[in-house]
């Protein structure tokens, strides 16, 4: 979520070939179901990436009381802030953040990148809790 001129854009980004089919037929869909809304498709030209997105301050209303924040996204205290389960937490967050390859034969690792130490903590904590 960010300030673009005097509106307020929701935007998901993603691999312009390896996310494509998720964003359109997942997330797009999660967006319209939950907001009611049309969600926009753009390629950024010379980039291998993708953004859906929407401009509205409704949604970011109700996001921002989920407890995402405006802007950058790599300081302050990002982690929910009501109630939500540990198993529905890292789903979510996999989703967006997370990635499973092979770097050693037939081993599989999973991974989370993300810029928030804070929220790196709290999914730690929270794989923990599920015994992971």
């Amino acid at each position: 979520m960010s300030a673009v001129g005097g509106s307020i854009q929701v935007a998901v980004a993603g691999h312009k070939v390896e996310d494509k089919s998720y964003l359109i037929n997942h997330a797009c869909p999660l967006f319209a179901e939950e907001f009611g809304v049309k969600i926009k498709i753009r390629y950024r030209p010379k980039e291998n990436t993708m953004d859906i997105y929407t401009y509205s301050k409704g949604i970011v209303a109700t996001l921002n009381s989920w407890g995402m924040l405006l802007g950058l996204k790599n300081e302050g205290n990002l982690q929910p802030d009501h109630e939500l389960s540990e198993a529905d937490f890292v789903k979510g967050l996999f989703d967006t953040d997370g990635s499973v390859y092979r770097k050693y034969g037939n081993y599989s690792q999973i991974q989370f990148k993300g810029s928030s130490k804070n929220l790196m903590i709290y999914t730690l904590d929270a794989l923990k809790e599920l015994v992971f």
